[in-house]
């Protein structure tokens, strides 16, 4: 049932109790006591006019408002017992709201009138013959009414039988709303001609939404209009009906967004389309003029605001799974000024010997189409080769004389693309999905052994004395839950609704794997209750399923849905990460060992290990973890265990469990060797003078061999030597370089070999040899006078060098740095002095030092000095180089002469010799930087 409201329910229930229910209940016996009586209704009454011919010279107005719990009744004695004549008819108006009027004989009178502002009214099993008005029923911006089981016969002048409407017209707004139409007869409207002649029409504004369901409907031998039902607004769903013997078709006259689907369409007009985006599907139409008329457009689209003249363009419209048999002409194009765009024909069946499939009037726009079935000798017409299949589809007459596929046809299954809204077929038979694995049959039919609950309608089933048979299905608890392996049960209910629905079979579908389902009882008659017991197995897969739940008839099913939910049996998984490692034999490494409990599991899982190899051992951290955790496993190698890939094996067990995991150790096995690196990588220095570099070796793999160290080819006038000369294990030695004056100039490889009896291994070094310059002060006189030069500034580190050639041995002169010229000792913070003893010395805070022994120093010779200096330490290293000798050091980190503690930076150099016992100093090349 569609919409059946909650005041609907109420209300089938008191007049199936009698009239004790009802809040005051008021027999009238004449249309001024009716009136009487309606006027002053409260919410529950219920007003009966009591059988009998009545003359209403005007409107019978209802004005009053019930409620969904108590509507207003006004009812014949008994449906058809009263008949009304003359000029007036009903007539609802605003506030009216919940009123249900039922079981009245309207006989050539006025407009039975639903007005603007009302809702709610249902009305229901009354006979309009004979009208005399424009229409029999007229709705005007009314909604969330319901017009059922009536029946509308001989209109003898034209005009609807049923008008839905609203005020204004198109683009005003305001259509009637929600409106539902069910199990009317419609018969024998010949009279009039032309338009406005329909049995059902919507509209209003057909450019605004209406959301109308006309379903169950018998329509037969109305020809004054060509259109039955006359689809005028959008979003509306037209659906179960039956036309039979009419010259009028079901038309989408105007509006968008509309549902055709599940009717039956014989021996009239067809189907008849204009506007967007519309579904036609699941319709079965036999011997019709014209199966469907694909409409052509005088305009694109009908916007409010835009011109339109008549004919909104077919855009976008999907015509799918539909029985087209036996049709003078299947499919026919109009001619008139627009042809369809993306229009889409797919997995219908087309039979005729007659005409063609497919004849378009104005061409279309990118038309689509596939998956159809085409047969008999009628041409394919437009339809392409690519877009149907000429086969058979083995149609046979039911008892009802409607055509339906057979076991063998090309039709099962053989439906392409996607259709959501195709779920079940037009005798209500649910069709195959993809999710079954399976494609809907192509047609309006799914050929199925379930029962049939929807079939062309009858007299019988429609109109005042037509009542349904049917029944509703409920299962009890909504949900269950089980372990995999153990059962559980429902209880399923059936509650006769309405006549006696007999036998009702029970069954279940979305069952998974392992699992099995059973009804005890396996029916009821009419209503009662049934348990449906569920066994699950160990293999069963644990999550939620929804289980479907249908009782059935031979003409009805309905179905209720459950939810199952399967747990697994407790268990555990295991997992290791990283999944392989590489060791050095003679280390370790470790491994993170993880247990993830499932489906509740909470033992102790204790852990082993497999496939190490000899010299190896493993060990857990925990040993074991409850329920779920982390441990960690600790793998170590002895120095001799072989080298290679090993296949491990981690397990993890609890109880009855176990549960294991690979994992990889390769072990390498190193040799012993060593490395050799000399820093630093580059040195400079003036022909005639010396300097050094750090030879490193470093063992590897437990090396413990003597590295011999040699160099390799010198430039001429270059000679080194190494102390120590070998090294064992790991350990350094200095590579001393000494140059004379006629030294080869330029930059140099040196390369040093380290040999042991594993092999040799080579670094190199870079010499640059700088040619003697002319770079001289003039000799410094004895003359006890400091004589300054200026060089600029540094703070920070910096690095000084000149080079000092005394004349006498034992003479006592002196080189230093300053902050400015300075004219005494204690002006300059470093000083280097060559003493009466003949020995080097330089100034350490407040006094003056040399290593032990002294260096001693002759005339004529030159020194190259270098000052590694940090101003900001205020601190100094002093190295000396003799003609043709290596460096050596003469302090390490000596302090600022103590005067000078606060110098910031450094910008002169010095140099004076004492005039005892005299001699001259020769400084020359003296840089900074």
């Amino acid at each position: 049932m569609h919409r059946l409201s909650s005041w609907i329910l109420i209300v089938l229930c008191v007049l199936g109790a009698g009239i004790a229910s009802a809040q005051s209940v008021h027999n009238v016996s004449s249309i001024a006591a009716l009136q009487t009586a309606i006027n002053s209704a409260v919410p529950g009454d219920q007003i009966i006019l009591a059988n009998g011919s009545y003359t209403a010279s005007g409107a019978i107005t209802v004005a009053r408002a019930g409620t969904a719990a108590q509507p207003i009744l006004i009812v014949a004695q008994t449906v058809s017992g009263v008949t009304i004549t003359g000029s007036g008819s009903f007539t609802v108006n605003s506030p009216a709201a919940f009123v249900i009027i039922q079981g009245f004989v309207f006989n050539h009178v006025g407009v039975f009138s639903l007005n603007p502002g009302t809702n709610h009214i249902q009305v229901t099993r009354n006979t309009f013959n004979n009208g005399a008005g424009g229409q029999d029923l007229n709705v005007a911006a009314s909604d969330d009414n319901q017009l059922d089981h009536n029946l509308f016969e001989n209109r003898p002048n034209g005009g609807q039988f049923i008008r839905l409407t609203n005020v204004g017209g198109t683009c005003a707004g305001g259509n009637s709303l929600r409106n539902w139409i069910h199990h009317n007869h419609f018969i024998h409207n010949n009279g009039g001609g032309g338009n406005g002649a329909d049995p059902i029409e919507n509209g209003g504004d057909s450019t605004a939404t209406e959301q109308m369901t006309a379903e169950f409907n018998l329509i037969e031998d109305c020809n004054a209009d060509p259109e039955a039902i006359s689809n005028k607004s959008a979003d509306n769903i037209i659906r179960y009906n039956t036309l039979r013997g009419n010259r009028a078709h079901i038309e989408l006259r105007d509006g968008n967004r509309c549902q055709v689907y599940g009717n039956f369409v014989l021996n009239s007009t067809g189907i008849r389309i204009f506007g967007d985006d519309h579904q036609i599907y699941n319709n079965y139409i036999e011997g019709n003029d014209v199966g469907i008329r694909v409409g052509s457009g005088s305009d694109p689209n009908h916007i409010c605001g835009q011109p339109f003249t008549s004919n909104d363009r077919p855009d976008r419209v999907h015509v799918f799974n539909n029985t087209i048999v036996n049709n003078t002409q299947s499919i026919l194009g109009e001619t008139r000024k627009l042809g369809a765009t993306d229009f889409l024909l797919a997995n219908n069946i087309i039979v005729s010997n007659t005409g063609t499939a497919l004849t378009w009037g104005d061409a279309p726009t990118n038309p689509m189409y596939e998956g159809n079935i085409v047969f008999g000798s009628m041409t394919d017409g437009a339809i392409p080769a690519s877009g149907l299949t000429r086969v058979d589809p083995l149609l046979v007459r039911d008892a009802n004389g409607i055509l339906h596929i057979s076991a063998g046809s090309p039709a099962i299954n053989a439906s392409v693309g996607s259709f959501p809204v195709l779920m079940d077929d037009i005798d209500g038979q649910p069709r195959d999905t993809a999710t079954d694995g399976k494609p809907p049959d192509v047609g309006a039919d799914e050929f199925s052994s379930a029962p049939v609950t929807r079939r062309p309608l009858t007299a019988a089933d429609v109109g005042p004395s037509a009542f349904e048979t049917d029944f509703s299905v409920a299962a009890t608890p909504s949900s269950q839950t089980v372990t995999a392996g153990n059962g559980t049960s429902y209880t399923v209910g059936a509650t006769a609704l309405g006549g006696s629905p007999g036998t009702i079979n029970f069954a279940v579908s979305g069952l998974p794997s392992g699992v099995t389902a059973s009804f005890s009882p396996t029916s009821v008659n009419n209503s009662g209750m049934s348990t449906l017991s569920v066994s699950t197995s160990a293999t069963t897969v644990p999550g939620t399923y929804t289980l479907t739940i249908t009782g059935a008839t031979a003409t009805l099913a309905h179905s209720t849905t459950v939810t199952l939910v399967v747990t697994g049996i407790p268990d555990f998984t295991i997992s290791i990460s990283p999944s392989s490692r590489t060791v050095n034999a003679g280390s370790a490494t470790t491994y993170t060992v993880t247990v993830t409990a499932l489906n509740g599991f909470s033992n102790t899982v204790s852990f082993s290990i497999s496939g190490l190899p000899s010299g190896a051992s493993g060990s857990f951290n925990p040993a074991s973890v409850v329920g779920s955790g982390n441990s960690t496993l600790n793998v170590s190698t002895a120095s001799n265990t072989a080298g290679g890939s090993n296949p491990l094996t981690v397990c993890g067990t609890a109880g009855t469990l176990t549960h294991c995991v690979p994992a990889t150790l390769v072990v390498n096995v190193l040799t012993p060797d060593f490395t050799i690196s000399a820093s630093p990588a580059t040195q400079t220095v003036t022909a005639g003078n010396g300097t050094s570099y750090t030879v490193t070796m470093s063992a590897l793999n437990g090396f413990t061999g003597s590295v011999a160290l040699s160099n390799g080819s010198l430039p001429s006038g270059v000679t080194a030597s190494f102390a120590p000369a070998s090294v064992t294990t790991s350990g350094t030695s200095t590579l001393s370089i000494s140059t004379t004056a006629a030294a080869a100039t330029g930059t140099f490889t040196i390369t040093i070999t380290g040999t042991a009896s594993t092999g040799s291994h080579n670094t190199s070094v870079q010499l640059t040899v700088n040619p003697v310059t002319s770079n001289c002060a003039p000799p410094t006189q004895p003359n006890a006078t400091w004589v300054n030069t200026a060089f600029p500034a540094h703070s920070g580190t910096f690095t000084a060098t000149f080079d000092a050639t005394p004349s006498i041995t034992g003479q006592s002169s002196a080189v230093a740095l300053s902050h400015g010229a300075q004219t005494a000792f204690s002006g300059f913070a470093n000083i280097v002095v060559f003493t009466p003893a003949g020995t080097i010395q330089a100034r350490n805070g407040g006094m003056y030092a040399g290593p032990t022994p002294a260096i001693q120093f002759s005339a004529n010779v030159n020194y190259h000095f270098r000052l590694a200096i940090n101003v900001t330490s205020h601190t100094y290293s002093i190295f000396v180089t003799p003609a043709g000798g290596s460096e050596v050091t003469i302090g390490l980190n000596f302090a600022f002469r103590t005067e000078q503690n606060t110098v910031t930076s450094l910008d002169h150099w010095g140099a004076l010799v004492n005039a005892t016992p005299g001699g001259t100093l020769q400084v020359c090349n003296f840089t900074a930087q």
